[in-house]
């Protein structure tokens, strides 16, 4: 049974399988088994968490790597004196194909500032001002905080940065999910309440606070990206126990900011999945994920397999 429909004026939820059990065998898709390619990488970093976006011939796809191993305690053994990330910019085909790959040059920008020193984490790209720019997580070891910080890319170079302080005064920030509307560029900052803020090189205004009746613990994974007559993104949920368990549902906004939330699934395996970035053109979804943080995967697969989910066909 799928979780939701979206109804006029308010969201209708059905009982889910909650985080701690495992989700249903079938996972995701109903007719199509996806395609799933590996991304490689040069260097001893471990690969994970790719983001994607379509640019018209193929896809540009930004690549973090990180000096750790990830245990399956949750616990991490480093390969290094701290945290650190190395991100990679490339180019896809439309069958996933690399057509290149290269390191992605920033470190003036992580020089500029303490709080950016130890790397950006978790790049979602998109196409704003008709320019590759990505949405991003400074990190600093130092003092243990995350600020957001908006990247204009061009070739393999970040070429501006501007750091974005917490629009609630919050020493960490992560996972907001852009989106550029009436070329204006914005981002889901929480799912429940959602709140939604608007972003320009001198910092954030919240433009939307709007109650849901979605799970607490819905927590931001990929961009938002225009589909049918609205949005369309994936978020995740996870557990922390003995084990780290991540779940991932689809969520489909209409204009109006009424929500569809699909079922929660796994991708391949049910474990440390984390989704950051998603695309769609011409019937076909392209996902972005990393797998144990050791992992950059690409699902590939039909927009009808995502209508039935949402019960949107």
């Amino acid at each position: 049974m799928l979780t939701s429909h979206l109804v006029p004026g308010r969201f209708k939820t059905f009982l889910y399988r909650y985080v701690a059990e495992r989700p249903q065998e079938q996972r995701l898709f109903h007719t199509l088994r996806p395609k799933f390619v590996s991304i490689k990488i040069p260097g001893e970093y471990r690969p994970c968490n790719p983001s994607l976006c379509f640019d018209g011939n193929g896809y540009a796809v930004v690549v973090r790597s990180v000096n750790y191993e990830l245990m399956e305690s949750g616990s991490v053994k480093l390969h290094g004196e701290g945290y650190d990330t190395i991100n990679h910019i490339g180019n896809l085909s439309t069958d996933l194909s690399v057509l290149s790959m290269n390191s992605l040059e920033d470190a003036a920008f992580r020089r500029a500032s303490g709080k950016s020193g130890d790397g950006f984490e978790d790049l979602r790209t998109f196409f704003w001002k008709e320019d590759l720019w990505c949405l991003a997580s400074a990190r600093s070891n130092s003092d243990d905080t995350n600020t957001m910080a908006l990247q204009k890319i061009s070739g393999k170079r970040v070429v501006e940065s501007y750091l974005i302080e917490s629009p609630f005064g919050s020493s960490r920030e992560k996972n907001w999910m852009p989106f550029v509307s009436d070329g204006k560029l914005q981002a889901i900052h929480t799912m429940n309440p959602l709140t939604i803020v608007e972003i320009s090189e001198r910092g954030t205004t919240v433009s939307l606070r709007k109650p849901l009746k979605v799970p607490k613990d819905l927590l931001g994974s990929s961009q938002l990206v225009e589909w049918k007559n609205g949005l369309l993104c994936v978020v995740h949920e996870r557990s922390r126990g003995k084990k780290h368990l991540y779940k991932h549902r689809f969520v489909y906004f209409d204009r109006n900011w009424n929500v569809v939330l699909s079922e929660p699934f796994y991708w391949k395996e049910y474990g440390v999945e984390f989704c950051c970035g998603l695309a769609v053109h011409d019937g076909t979804v392209a996902v972005g994920f990393g797998a144990n943080d050791s992992e950059a995967i690409i699902a590939q697969f039909s927009e009808i397999d995502i209508e039935r989910l949402l019960e949107l066909s």
